[in-house]
Order: structure tokens, then C-alpha cells, then sequence
């Protein structure tokens, strides 16, 4: 039918020979290779620091980016909703955390306004999902400061490790940055 449609329209089109891609499958696998290949990237040819694209007054030190590529934040992050959620205690202790500093205002923004963070759970990527990093990368960097403090808490020290730091944030932002186009 389809051959058909496309011949009246002047398009040959073989059905055996032919496919139509589809087009969010085409982003996965785009998408996936972006992520897969971002920590490999070889930066020796760029200067040893370099003013961030997305703050003018910040400037990133190369070696240190680089060696925060090297530990994949995006699998850190992968590890971080993995043990977050991993059980329903850390659910709910996590859940109650966002409560609770919201309640008191532990959470501010980059002018040191209290920020209401929305009670939200951490999002799984899953590979099917064309935008399902970009999901989890984001809900990971808006739930940053309650992440802090769940993993400040007693119960969770034993999961302590899993936290990023700032330049791991930076290159989630940047990943972020990248996939949202």
C-alpha cells in the first residue's frame, strides 16, 4: 500500500528493498553513541583551561575535566539512581529528604534564594528510550542538593562513595547541554 501511495506521489519505492527508518530510533542510537563516546574524547590539542560556554566568568581546568571523563559520571550516575533506589527505605528516606529541606529551606539557588525542589524520584535511563539519559541527567542534577544531603545522612554513608563531585557535575551539565539539542 505504501509503495503504492508513494508511486502516485512520484517517489519509487520498493517495499523489499526499501525501509523507512524511524526517526526516534534513529536518536537512540545517536544519542547512545554521543553518551558512549563523550568519555573518549581526546581534549590534547585544546589549551590547558578554558572559559566555560555556559558561564563566561568560569574557567575549567583541562586535566581535571578530563580526569572526571575518565570516571564516567554518566555510569556514576547510572550507580547513584541504582542505589537510591534500591530498596524502598532509601526511597522513602530520600523522599523525606526532599520534604524536609524544602520544609526548612536547606535548598537555594546560585543567589542563595531558597529553591522549592520538586518531590520527585530519581528516573532509571533505559536504553529503549531515546531521551532517557537526558531524563536521568537532569532529574540528577535538579535533585544535586538533596542528594547531598541523603548521602550526609547515617544510614547512607555506606553509599557515601557514590557521590559525584563538582566536576563530575559539570560534565553531567555538559552531556545534558549536548543531549537537549
Amino acid at each position: 500500500e505504501l509503495s503504492r501511495l508513494l508511486t502516485l506521489c512520484g517517489i519509487d519505492f520498493d517495499p523489499v528493498d526499501c525501509r523507512i527508518i524511524c526517526f526516534p530510533h534513529v536518536l537512540n542510537i545517536c544519542s547512545g553513541h554521543v553518551t558512549d563516546e563523550y568519555t573518549a574524547v581526546d581534549f590534547a590539542s585544546i589549551s590547558k583551561a578554558w572559559v566555560d560556554a555556559l558561564d563566561g566568568n568560569k574557567v575549567i581546568n583541562k586535566d581535571a575535566y578530563i580526569e572526571a571523563l575518565q570516571h564516567d559520571p554518566i555510569a556514576l550516575g547510572h550507580d547513584i539512581v541504582r542505589a537510591v533506589r534500591a530498596s524502598s527505605l532509601r526511597r522513602e528516606a530520600f523522599t523525606d529528604i526532599l520534604k524536609t529541606g524544602n520544609d526548612k529551606g536547606w535548598f537555594v539557588d546560585e543567589g542563595n534564594n531558597p529553591v522549592t525542589l520538586p518531590v520527585v524520584e530519581l528516573l532509571r535511563d533505559v536504553r529503549t528510550h531515546w531521551d532517557s539519559v537526558y531524563c536521568m541527567i537532569n532529574r540528577l542534577r535538579t535533585l544535586k542538593q538533596a542528594l547531598d544531603y541523603f548521602f550526609l545522612a547515617a544510614p547512607h554513608r555506606d553509599i557515601a562513595d557514590k557521590q559525584l563531585d563538582d566536576m563530575d557535575w559539570q560534565v553531567l551539565q555538559d552531556m545534558e547541554v549536548v543531549l537537549e539539542v
